[in-house]
């Protein structure tokens, strides 16, 4: 789904994180490579990175 329809969920629109607006891309297409997987794990860090540490239930 894309943001805009999960928004029309009540209990994924009630998260902690989507009322801060830390919302960022997860692509669940396999990887079968070491190579496949490290491009994905150095988006996910710098995602990470971004994000705020302040954001509870």
């Amino acid at each position: 789904m894309k943001i805009e329809e999960m928004a029309a969920k009540p209990t994924w629109a009630k998260l902690p994180a989507v009322k801060a607006g830390q919302l960022y891309p997860w692509h669940a297409a396999e990887r079968y490579s070491y190579l496949g997987y490290a491009k994905v794990m150095e988006v996910r860090k710098t995602n990470l990175e971004k994000s705020r540490d302040d954001v509870v239930k």
